[in-house]
């Protein structure tokens, strides 16, 4: 869920640049030949096409998919638009009429365009009954017969049984009354029409068929049936069908014979309407069954209200138990529709199953009644299904991680069709990565409207996630935990938001989080361990939690005003903005505070309030201030002359963002311009270019000038995507890092020209890129005194060493970490001659063995990230690699003053 902030837009663009494109590296699934929400209310065509309702936004539009579920983009959609629901009735041909709730009618040719030659009806009554339409049937002739509630067509006395012509005239020729609560036409005239516990068969004439009589006796007693449809209890003949045979099937209504019930729900009755004794009777009522449908081989798929709820007959009726259809999702009685493509099933009704695989509206199984991921097939996160309520928008969050993957957290449960969990990491091109698998001990409640998610990626790779009641760990309620690289839960971070440190008054609710160099957390909010009463008076608290969520009491900072933003700054310092609700005191908008959390007097920003604030390399202060005005501040606060403001009119903003690399970029977006932008300033302040993104979408930089937009995604620049996308900015190209593995031996001697990497025109550095480290950091690239390593640059045993590659003149933002390590004789250890481990490969614990003390051990996978780290002192260690992927992993022993890496393969 967006936050709007009435802030600001441009006034002007000045200069513009380049327009950015659309990244088609990223997710190579998502094609855009298939859309998630493609619609309900299926109706199945004889070439196998699907005509579908796709609603968005209350827009109610008919629309014709592939066999395979895609679109078919040359269908014309614009015609049919309606404001209310729709329902689609088709001729084999394709053609189609809508019917509108309310009663009115629509004709359409089989491209999507309105008929002309039929009129568009209406259907009233006298009084202020509703209309009702309860059957519709398009035949192939163009002619169309409606039956339900109403008087009058076209204010045309007519009641509530008519045919029209193809024009739309009403046919006089149609002697038929009534069509009941279900009509049926059969192919040589006759009909079958049900009222609540009675089915009637009509001559093509219109009169009553006196061949087929349901014998029906009544207790002259007590007026109940005692052969029969029974008549108490509420019952209805919900559905019939009729069989090639003639044989009829009805669901819904008990059947009694000699006064006892005989057959519960369903019955099936010979061409004559005598029982069939061949059809096996239902025990129980249970499954209250709503819909019939029969298959090509005479088998019966029933949908019932509860328990399974596709149900198969075969055709004596025994119950068909290779048919396994299982659906988490209730499929609507105004869908669950069926339709037979040949040896598939398209069934009009949501669906997900237990590993959270989803399809909105509309899904396809096969013959075994087992789901066909096949059709439709999903990419990018499944955002456009809900069981509640398939309108509600929920929070979904994507951030770059620090070596550009990506995470994503929100309201799904897949990711190009892979098991989600509402979280999912997914590489740096968009794939889903299996690696990560969220903790089964973590469950996220991810409709909860009114709060967004916070990602806070750690340098150890380590991940902060808060959202506020919203998160359940090991069975307790919490607002933040921290997962693993792997997505198992860091069990040593233990936050509580209902510490008792300090005075609670209500829930916390936390407002803004950040991490300190130091590995600290500061957190403001309200409420809880926040807010303190002072007399009539309340005090707001800043709070510090230690690197394992422990509040950290040594911390001490409150005010009387309430903070509402947390600005990081450069040795463990940061700036805090306040919301001025009250006048009792002396109003700072904006102060800094010291590692301590006491007030560093030296900064005077004066008295506006500063937004988006953002620390440069040299100690200045980018800052948009009340008077809109983009500023430049000194590190005490004061105004910079020297940099020229830029000033933006007011408007409703809801994203952004910036970095400097020499310049400085701003990334912005509004609602009051339908566009988000990349304005480019040079150092001092003069603006340079624009460039204009034509999407609203929440983004996250990715590359360092890459932009990720993300959301609920169906179209994007005129192409059809889903949930998350790429733009390059100018000519940007998004690069990824080069590969190899993270730990490699060497011996002496040896150079960087030794290791193994994989990739085009490598560069060695000594360091990581500050944008591999921190995407959103000041300054992009390395400082203008770092140097290129040789490939002569002899290796130092333990030592780190960062490549880059280069594609087509672009080097990539993250560089590949590879720590070295001496090896003699071919084994993984040096330096602990006595280590012994075992197993290798490990399924559940790995045990060490050294004759040396063992001080930590530190677990690593394959792309440098600190899995474990735990100290010991101790000369025997047991690891658990239980939580742990298959794969392989280094394992780095620490003594006094001795290391060993172990490569290890968990199985």
């Amino acid at each position: 869920m967006k936050k709007n902030y009435l802030l600001f837009f441009l006034i002007s663009f000045k200069l513009f640049a380049q327009n950015p494109e659309l990244d088609p590296t990223f997710n190579i699934k998502d094609t855009g030949i298939y859309q998630q929400n493609i619609g309900y209310d299926a109706i199945l065509l004889t070439d196998n096409k699907i005509l579908s309702v796709f609603e968005t936004g209350n827009r109610y539009n008919v629309m014709l998919l592939n066999p395979d579920g895609s679109p078919v983009r040359t269908f014309n959609t614009t015609d049919s638009f309606a404001e209310y629901t729709i329902k689609i009735f088709a001729k084999s041909d394709g053609a189609f009429i809508t019917l509108q709730e309310g009663g009115q009618i629509r004709a359409f040719n089989a491209n999507g365009t309105l008929n002309s030659v039929f009129p568009t009806t209406i259907f009233k009554n006298y009084a202020s009954t509703p209309v009702q339409i309860k059957n519709v049937i398009y035949q192939d002739d163009g002619k169309l017969i409606v039956n339900g509630v109403f008087d009058m067509t076209n204010d045309v006395f007519t009641g509530g049984m008519i045919r029209l012509n193809p024009d739309g005239s009403i046919d006089s020729t149609y002697k038929l009354q009534s069509g009941g609560n279900k009509f049926i036409l059969l192919s040589d005239g006759r009909s079958f029409a049900t009222s609540r516990t009675n089915i009637s068969r009509y001559l093509a004439n219109g009169k009553n068929d006196p061949t087929f009589k349901i014998n029906t006796t009544i207790d002259p007693v007590q007026k109940y049936v005692t052969n029969g449809f029974e008549t108490e209890n509420n019952s209805i003949i919900n559905d019939i069908a009729v069989q090639p045979d003639g044989k009829v099937i009805a669901v819904g209504c008990n059947f009694k014979e000699n006064g006892k019930t005989f057959s519960y729900q369903i019955i099936r009755l010979n061409a004559d309407g005598t029982r069939d004794t061949s059809f096996k009777k239902f025990d129980s009522q249970t499954p209250n069954l709503k819909k019939i449908y029969l298959q090509s081989d005479n088998k019966i798929i029933l949908l019932a209200e509860s328990g399974p709820e596709l149900i198969r007959l075969n055709p004596d009726g025994t119950t068909d138990n290779s048919f396994k259809y299982s659906n988490l999702a209730t499929l609507s009685f105004s869908d669950g529709k069926l339709f037979f493509q040949g040896d598939k099933i398209i069934v009009s009704g949501n669906y997900r199953n237990s590993e959270g695989i989803t399809r909105s509206r509309i899904h396809r199984i096969n013959t075994d009644g087992s789901f066909d991921i096949t059709f439709n097939p999903h990419s990018g996160p499944n955002l456009l299904f809900d069981d509640q309520n398939s309108k509600n928008s929920y929070p979904f969050t994507a951030k770059t991680l620090l070596d550009q993957q990506i995470l994503l957290a929100g309201d799904f449960s897949s990711y190009n069709d892979k098991p989600a969990r509402n979280i999912c990491r997914i590489t740096q091109n968009g794939e889903f990565d299996p690696t990560f698998t969220l903790d089964p001990a973590v469950k996220i409640n991810a409709e909860i409207t009114q709060n967004d998610y916070v990602i806070i990626p750690q340098n150890d790779g380590k991940i902060i996630l808060l959202h506020n009641g919203g998160i359940t760990a090991n069975d307790k309620s919490t607002s933040i935990i921290r997962l693993n690289i792997n997505g198992s839960i860091d069990n040593s971070f233990n936050f509580n938001s209902y510490d008792n440190t300090f005075d609670n008054i209500g829930t916390a609710v936390i407002k803004d989080i950040k991490i300190l160099n130091n590995g600290k957390f500061l957190l403001v909010g309200e409420s809880g361990f926040f807010t303190k009463k002072i007399g009539n008076y309340y005090s707001y608290n800043v709070i510090q939690l230690n690197s394992d969520g422990s509040v950290d009491t040594n911390y001490k900072a409150s005010f009387f005003h309430k903070p509402i933003k947390i600005s990081t700054l450069s040795n463990n310092k940061v700036l805090i903005t306040f919301l001025q609700n009250t006048y009792d005191y002396t109003y700072f908008p904006v102060l800094k505070l010291n590692e301590n959390g006491t007030t560093d007097s030296s900064f005077k920003s004066g008295n506006l309030i500063l937004h988006r604030i953002k620390e440069l390399s040299d100690g200045k202060i980018l800052a948009i201030n009340n008077n809109l005005l983009l500023t430049r501040l000194n590190p005490d606060g004061s105004t910079d002359a020297s940099f020229t403001t830029y000033s933006f009119a007011k408007g409703n903003f809801n994203n952004f963002n910036y970095y400097e690399n020499g310049q400085i970029n701003l990334f912005l977006s509004s609602n009051s311009t339908a566009s988000t932008s990349k304005l480019t300033f040079s150092s001092e302040g003069t603006l340079l270019n624009t460039v204009n993104y034509n999407t609203t979408n929440d983004f996250e930089i990715q590359n360092c000038e890459d932009l990720l937009f993300y959301g609920y995604i169906t179209k994007i620049a005129g192409v059809n995507k889903n949930g998350i996308v790429r733009f390059k900015t100018s000519n940007t190209t998004s690069n990824p890092n080069p590969s190899g593995e993270i730990f490699q031996p060497f011996t002496n001697g040896q150079t960087l020209a030794d290791l193994k990497i994989e990739g085009t025109n490598i560069n060695w550095y000594a360091a990581q890129s500050p944008c591999g480290i921190n995407n959103t950091i000041t300054k992009k690239g390395s400082d203008a005194s770092e140097t290129l390593l040789p490939l002569s640059t002899p290796l130092v045993n333990g030592t780190t060493y960062y490549a880059s590659q280069t594609i087509k003149g672009t080097e990539s933002s993250y560089r590949l970490p590879i720590t070295v390590y001496s090896t003699t004789l071919s084994t993984n250890k040096y330096d602990l001659p006595n280590l012994t481990t075992h197993p290798n490969p490990v399924k559940d614990f790995y045990n060490i063995s050294n004759n040396e003390e063992i001080n930590k051990v530190e677990v690593y996978n394959l792309l440098g990230q600190l899995l474990m780290s735990n100290t010991y002192n101790s000369n025997n260690v047991k690891i658990d690699f239980t939580a742990l992927n298959s794969g392989l992993y280094f394992v780095k022993i620490h003594t006094e003053d001795k290391v060993a890496i172990i490569k290890t393969i968990k199985n």
